[in-house]
């Protein structure tokens, strides 16, 4: 028997049964306390949506709107002496309400002349919904969501109204008469405004406008929508076994989107991620992803030094029957300088092995070493969200990383 070949039955009766027993159950153990419930009920995911941005899509809706010229019913005898009147969209206010649905204010003029006589305000009420198919948060406005809301119009509308009248009445009229006939139209208005509104100007538009913003790429099981101090909060929820984000600040003024992920989520969705095919879940000897690769990756997040947990667990024999597990420790890094956004890995270190008793080196001999965990890669700063019906672009304003969170602050730019 040659000396290599003793070697080799020696790693082999050292490695045994016992040790791949182990590290089957290692890798079981990780498996199974993945599938488990989420242990708190916070957001694991929120994106923060300035007022500047709601607004914009606000005003794009409003600017859709034409002037629409009416005759002002219940007006009687005085009507042949005064021209038409309109209608002119003057502002669009949406505010979320609390049973996840957007309550809309659309202001009117009631013009003549030129003049702006009063001002009335119809109100409609629209679902908040979830596309899951594609993935989008979505409102839409339609003429039908107005039907049931009475028209607001301003208190000093018969007195203005009277006064646009008597300016156009070329032969006097008792004022009573004047009065009388402004109070009727007023009032034949506040019954019938939807009616023109809705046939005359909403409905040829069919939907006002929608507000859709896509959401990244994720097992979402719950959203919410909520509104904070500047802004509005996608608030979304994953199946995933890891607490959700502590706390949240608010969106930063101007144009900034800021979106903020859970530490030890990031991990669960590494793997979520690499069981769905989305990244590599196998690897070489020298860290190198591989399809047939011999390790098999799993990540987790633990709250301290080297926060980030990489696991790996050999699927096959690759050095005399070898069976091995070992879990590595590393400090995830990000940064954003000069228009140039970095993430790695630093300070990899071996922290647990589970492998035969004989090699204390076991991983170097595997081909690896605490520097394959030792790693920085510069990524794209610049991408494009669909907010309302355009594609924003944005751009990395900023990132922070601390043992909650990553939090990315995203500045947007013009559509397109």
């Amino acid at each position: 028997m040659t000396r290599s070949t003793a070697m080799v039955l020696m790693v082999a009766f050292l490695a045994g049964c016992g040790t791949c027993g182990q590290v089957t159950a290692h890798r079981d153990a990780f498996r199974e306390a993945a599938l488990a419930e989420p242990p708190d009920s916070l957001p694991h995911v929120a994106l923060e949506i300035p007022d500047a941005l709601i607004d914009d899509w606000t005003k794009a809706a409003l600017g859709k709107l034409p002037d629409l010229p009416f005759n002002l019913p219940g007006l009687d005898a005085v009507q042949r002496y005064i021209g038409r009147f309109e209608f002119k969209a003057r502002s669009l206010r949406v505010e979320l309400q609390r049973d996840q649905a957007a309550r809309f204010d659309l202001d009117l003029d009631v013009r003549q002349s030129g003049r702006t006589l009063f001002g009335m305000q119809l109100g409609a009420v629209a679902p908040v919904q979830y596309d899951k198919k594609n993935n989008q948060l979505r409102v839409a406005l339609r003429a039908d969501m107005f039907e049931k809301i009475a028209p607001r119009i301003d208190t000093n509308a018969v007195n203005q109204l009277t006064s646009a009248i008597q300016r156009q009445v070329g032969i006097p009229l008792p004022g009573g008469v004047i009065e009388g006939a402004a109070r009727q139209g007023i009032e034949a208005l506040s019954r019938q405004a939807y009616s023109l509104v809705r046939q005359g100007l909403l409905t040829p538009l069919g939907e006002l406008g929608s507000f859709k913003f896509g959401l990244p790429d994720l097992p979402i099981s719950g959203l919410a929508l909520t509104t904070t101090r500047g802004g509005w909060r996608v608030e979304a929820r994953t199946p995933l076994a890891a607490p959700g984000l502590a706390r949240m600040a608010d969106a930063p003024s101007g144009r900034t989107i800021r979106m903020a992920i859970s530490a030890p989520v990031l991990a669960r969705l590494g793997n979520w991620a690499m069981d769905k095919g989305k990244l590599p879940a196998r690897f070489d000897r020298t860290g190198k992803a591989q399809d047939d690769g011999d390790f098999e990756a799993g990540l987790q997040w633990n709250n301290g030094e080297r926060p980030l947990k990489v696991n790996l667990w050999t699927i096959k024999p690759v050095q005399s029957s070898i069976c091995m597990a070992a879990m590595v420790g590393a400090e995830p890094k990000v940064a954003f300088q000069k228009g140039q956004l970095s993430v790695g890995f630093e300070d990899g270190k071996i922290e647990e092995v589970i492998g035969p008793p004989l090699f204390s080196n076991a991983l170097d001999i595997m081909g690896i070493t605490e520097k394959t965990f030792d790693f920085s890669k510069k990524i794209a700063t610049k991408t494009r969200l669909q907010f309302g019906s355009k594609a924003v672009g944005v751009e990395v304003a900023g990132i922070a990383l601390d043992g909650q969170a990553l939090t990315i602050d995203l500045e947007a730019g013009g559509g397109g």
